[in-house]
Order: C-alpha cells, then structure tokens, then sequence
C-alpha cells in the first residue's frame, strides 16, 4: 500500500514539474508614447519622464526617461503599475508646468480677453492654462497633479500627449 501511494505521489510531482515547464512566460508591459506638438516653437526631440507618484514629480526623480526620436514617439518597458505620472518636454512646450495644465496657446487679444485671468498676463501665442475650478482666474486653487497614463500589465499601452 505505501508503495502504490508513493508511486502515485511521484506521479503527480512529475506532472506538476512538467507542467511548470510548459508556462507561458509573462508579456512585458510596454507603454508607447506619442508627443503631439501643440506648440510651432518647440522643436527637435522629446523628453518624456514617467513617475511613480507625485512626490517623484516634485522631486524631479523620473522611475523612467527617454527621449523621442524622428516620429515623436517612444516605447518604455515598464515594471507594471496601474498608472504613472507623466511629464513630456519638448524644447520650451510642456504637458506640465509645477502643477498648472496647460490647454494651448493664446490665439488672439480676444482670445486672451474672454480666457482665465493670468499672472503673469497671456500673451498672443503664450500658454494658456486650465481653469481647474471655473473662478476665471489662473491661480494656486487650479495646481493640480501632473497627468497620469494608465496602463494595463502585459500589454502595449498607447498613449498620446500634447505639449504647449
């Protein structure tokens, strides 16, 4: 009786070993990043910056930095988390400015007119700022966290960012 239990006790630790073997090995997380140019005064490559959290942003300490190339786009294998932060620069346009969101640039006087209150003012063809809270005025109660990507594990995550 001891024999034919380890007998089958054998069995199921070879079959369990052999199907070890057989495990598909894990997809890597690859996010690609595409920087779309909002702004005709920057120029050349991209920088791209992902962050773990925010503290990171603020303590300029990338988990991950890469530079774009001709296309303006990039592939990052990353470590898998479900988001991370990013800030894009690409000569003098940003995604980010320490903590304000840019959403284009000042067109026109009357553009600047019927936009947010700046400090300091917009000018034509300046960065026009997100109002976070709708008051009519670009300051410290519209900082906000830089954008985040989200990502999904064992995938290629395509993402798109916009500098002004």
């Amino acid at each position: 009786m001891k024999k034919l239990f380890l007998l089958i006790l054998a069995g199921f630790i070879i079959i369990d070993i052999g199907t070890a073997c057989f495990e598909k090995a894990e997809q890597p997380t690859i996010v690609h990043i595409t920087v779309i140019n909002g702004n005709p005064a920057a120029t050349g490559s991209a920088t791209i910056c992902l962050y773990r959290n925010m503290t990171d942003v603020n303590n300029s300490f990338p988990l991950y930095t890469q530079t774009t190339i001709d296309n303006n786009s990039v592939d990052i294998t990353v470590d898998y988390l479900s988001q991370y932060y990013v800030v894009v620069t690409k000569g003098p346009a940003k995604n980010y400015y320490s903590g304000y969101i840019p959403v284009g640039l000042f067109q026109s006087q009357t553009d600047i007119n019927n936009s947010a209150t700046q400090n300091p003012a917009g000018t034509v063809g300046g960065v026009k700022f997100r109002d976070i809270n709708g008051d009519g005025v670009i300051n410290n109660s519209d900082k906000t966290d830089a954008p985040t990507i989200a990502v999904t594990k064992g995938t290629e995550n395509d993402q798109s960012v916009t500098v002004y």
